[in-house]
C-alpha cells in the first residue's frame, strides 16, 4: 500500500449514527405492523375491503415518545394475503421424512409397492380427485420400467 492510500485510511472517520443503516424489521415485526393497520382501518372505515392501491399511515410505538409515520400499502398486502390463502399449499416435511423409503427393485418389479404418501393424498382431498387406482398407484412405484 503506498503512502498516499495509507494517508487516506487515517483520515476516514468512523460512520455518525445518522449515517449507520437501520437494523431490519422481522417478518413478525412487519406482520404486526400490517395487522394494525388493517385494525385501523377497519375502525376507521367498518369493513376490510380494501382498494389495492390504497395506502395506510400508522405510528409506530404507542409508548409515548415521538415516532415516526410509516405509509404500509395495506391493499397489495390484504390481497396477497388472501391470495395465499386461497391457494393450495404443499406441505413441506422434514428431510428424513422426504427421503424415498422402497427399497431398491430391479427393472422385473419387484419389492414392495410404495403407498402414496401424506401429501399426495392432501393434494388429492383438496383438488376433489379421485383416489388413485390400484393399477395407477402401482405403475406409479414400480419405478422406470
Amino acid at each position: 500500500m503506498t503512502r498516499e492510500r495509507r494517508k487516506q485510511l487515517e483520515e476516514i472517520e468512523p460512520a455518525s449514527e445518522d449515517e449507520k443503516p437501520k437494523p431490519r424489521t422481522s417478518q413478525t415485526d412487519k406482520w404486526a405492523m400490517y395487522v394494525n393497520a388493517a385494525a385501523q382501518f377497519f375502525e376507521r372505515e367498518g369493513h376490510l375491503v380494501v382498494l389495492r392501491n390504497h395506502a395506510e399511515a400508522i405510528t409506530l410505538g404507542g409508548d409515548g415518545q415521538a415516532q415516526p409515520d410509516v405509509t404500509l400499502k395495506l391493499g397489495t398486502w390484504v390481497d396477497s394475503q388472501r391470495r395465499r390463502a386461497a391457494s393450495p399449499r404443499l406441505v413441506r416435511r422434514p428431510r428424513a421424512a422426504r427421503r424415498h423409503t422402497a427399497e431398491p427393485r430391479s427393472c422385473g418389479g419387484e419389492g414392495r409397492r410404495r403407498e402414496p404418501d401424506d401429501a399426495v393424498v392432501r393434494r388429492q382431498r383438496d383438488r376433489r380427485l379421485p383416489p388413485l387406482s390400484s393399477e395407477m398407484r402401482g405403475r406409479r412405484s414400480s419405478g422406470h420400467c
